[in-house]
């Protein structure tokens, strides 16, 4: 009997902690109105002007950053209470995702304090001149690379949020006549899962692939050293190199025929897997993507770090972000851009660069099963 009253406390307490939740970010909403690029227009053009009154460098961005921090901070102790209390619910899903749309303005302030710290000068010709694109902890100046040389994969390619468009250099004349144009209103990237309180200490990102990836991709996306070990897994529900078994077991647990294997150096797993990917060896079977487990899949238990069913990860690549705390958060990766061409034709408006979505390999997805459930 006291189980079952102490089962229902719990359930009781889980709208309450979202009510919670939505408070806290109410808090940052309401500062935000009309609407988050207002507020930035607004906080950049306050911090122009202190910082030409002043001698000193405005705090202003700072403060921002304080304030909202405290309440993301706030957000995610609450939401590691839903999930410990209730596991994936709805109630979990929306708090994440509330803090997650929160953690954004944190970041977009970061972003902003990252270009003031190299002057003002700076800040206002990447503001001016669109060139300031607010992402999730990366400031991209959107810029040729020089003709003269050649850049390597990596240079030529970044992740960067879907809301970069065709952007238009203004002349140094109009730049001076002109006010700072709007800041470009940026969706956040899907957020799912999180295990514990979040920390401001370092992070590392590790790549799921929905297809079967290049040993160039892989070794571009490994945050790691050559020599670290870790786990590969060539057969689940997505492909990748990961130094946690945590990743590993969400990605494999009820997947009939997955494969995983751990390694004691990253730089000789990957010699394996360029060697598997050819033909050339057989120690393990060729990489493949495979279902995810049924409802009446042997292993009942759900998924610790994100929902199997949950529509914003369906085909999609995956970011398994690990702080310095071993908290494990997962995304939905953004579609990745390169920079493809500056050249101006006689349709083009002068001064035009033309970004275009590219994908490394063919999205052909095998999804048939090893055997038949």
């Amino acid at each position: 009997m006291a189980n079952k009253t102490t089962k229902c406390q719990l359930i009781s307490c889980i709208p309450h902690l979202l009510e919670r939740v939505r408070e806290q970010y109410k808090k940052i909403d309401d500062q935000l109105s009309p609407s988050p690029v207002a507020f930035f227009e607004t906080l950049y053009t306050q911090y122009v002007l202190d910082t030409r009154r002043s001698t000193t460098r405005s705090e202003g961005f700072q403060k921002v950053i304080d304030e909202f921090q405290e309440v993301v901070s706030t957000m995610q102790r609450l939401g590691q209470r839903l999930y410990s209390e209730g596991g994936i619910t709805s109630e979990l899903k929306e708090a994440e995702e509330l803090t997650q749309k929160a953690n954004s303005v944190v970041h977009w302030a970061e972003d902003l304090e990252c270009g003031a710290m190299e002057g003002l000068p700076v800040l206002e010709r990447l503001y001016t001149q669109r060139r300031l694109k607010f992402q999730r902890s990366l400031l991209l100046e959107v810029a040729a690379p020089p003709p003269e040389t050649t850049p390597t994969p990596v240079q030529a390619t970044a992740v960067v949020v879907p809301a970069i468009r065709e952007v238009s250099r203004p002349s140094s004349s109009s730049m001076s006549d002109t006010p700072p144009p709007a800041l470009p209103a940026v969706e956040p990237p899907s957020y799912i899962s999180i295990r514990a309180d979040s920390t401001q200490g370092q992070s590392k990102v590790y790549y799921a692939w929905n297809y079967c990836p290049t040993p160039e991709e892989i070794q571009a996306m490994w945050p790691d050293d050559e020599r670290s070990s870790g786990y590969v897994v060539s057969r689940g529900m997505r492909i990748g190199f990961f130094a946690h078994w945590a990743i590993v077991e969400a990605l494999t647990t009820g997947v009939s025929g997955m494969f995983q294997k751990k390694f004691s150096r990253f730089d000789m797993a990957l010699q394996e897997y360029t060697r598997v990917l050819s033909g050339a060896s057989h120690v393990y079977s060729s990489p493949k993507i495979l279902r995810a487990p049924g409802p009446s899949s042997r292993h009942p238990h759900p998924n610790r770090l994100f929902s199997l069913h949950d529509p914003g990860l369906q085909d999609r690549d995956l970011k398994f972000e690990v702080d310095s705390h071993q908290n494990i958060r997962v995304y939905a990766a953004v579609p990745r851009i390169t920079h493809v061409s500056v050249d101006t034709t006689i349709s083009d408006p002068p001064g035009v660069e033309v970004w275009v979505p590219v994908n490394s390999a063919p999205r052909v997805i095998d999804i048939s099963d090893e055997e038949d459930e």
